[in-house]
């Protein structure tokens, strides 16, 4: 019996210091995302496309109203973060390349009205090197998805070009570093990944840093705090429609700055 309280007690002692060392922080934040870089649109699937219009041919436009939602759980010497993103960046332009899908072709020179939707999902695990209060320096694994919305339509005919949207999801590997001193917390993460499927092809580098200042309590405690941070997402894509009738080789990053109020429980 006596051994059944001590292991009840080591239990209980182990599980109240691992509840006492969890820490969440969420962060809703609001930003806005610059597009730069080409993408083509083809109907020869697996043949490849090589003429390519660039953002401002395809009337890509900065989205100054992307929400978004970043939380982080720490626990020990491991933090989980998780993050959404949803920016919308279609305009008006005038082609520089033809494009064309299995159904439709618009000429170089023709006005477009142009759709490109984004939503990047993150799943990151990263496990401190280099553990303390004051530095921090963490590797560690996690997971991507990313959902591609695109379509050009010829302004003038309204045919329009739209391959199937895309879903891609990929492995990441990942870094995180940061600096706390006073009430200000200091942090960058990058996620990044290179990954080949079947002829499509896919490569992810995003990079989020931020400056936090506590209004009260600290950044790894309960705390209420302004952040005002900024990301840099660069996304190369090749990949075939599902059912085959075309072809789409995006190569874009997007980036600006953003603010947010960051909640730690």
């Amino acid at each position: 019996m006596r051994c059944s309280l001590a292991a009840c007690s080591i239990l209980f002692s182990l599980l109240a210091s691992a509840c006492a060392s969890t820490h969440l922080s969420v962060l809703p934040r609001y930003g806005k995302f610059e597009p730069d870089g080409e993408i083509a649109v083809s109907g020869d699937a697996g043949v490849g496309v090589n003429a390519s219009n660039s953002v401002e041919a395809l009337g890509l436009v900065e989205d100054d109203s992307a929400p978004g939602i970043r939380a982080d759980l720490d626990w020990g010497s491991a933090r989980m973060t998780l993050a959404w993103q949803q920016s919308e960046h279609g305009g008006a332009g005038t082609l520089e390349a033809e494009i064309s899908d299995d159904d439709t072709t618009i000429a170089a020179g023709t006005p477009i009205d142009s759709v490109f939707d984004m939503g990047l999902g993150e799943l990151l695990v990263t496990f401190d090197v280099i553990p303390g209060d004051m530095f921090e320096l963490g590797l560690g694994f996690g997971a991507t998805v990313f959902d591609l919305d695109v379509a050009v339509t010829d302004s003038t005919t309204s045919e329009t070009v739209d391959p199937d949207q895309a879903l891609f999801g990929a492995p990441l590997l990942a870094v995180r570093a940061g600096v706390q001193f006073w009430r200000v917390d200091l942090q960058a993460l990058l996620g990044g990944i290179d990954i080949s499927y079947e002829g499509d092809s896919a490569s992810l580098y995003d990079l989020d840093a931020f400056a936090r200042l506590s209004l009260f309590g600290r950044a790894d405690r309960r705390h209420g705090a302004l952040v005002v941070g900024y990301r840099l997402m660069d996304l190369d894509v090749e990949y075939d429609d599902e059912n085959g009738s075309g072809a789409v080789d995006a190569d874009v990053s997007f980036a600006g700055p953003y603010v947010a109020l960051s909640l730690g429980l």
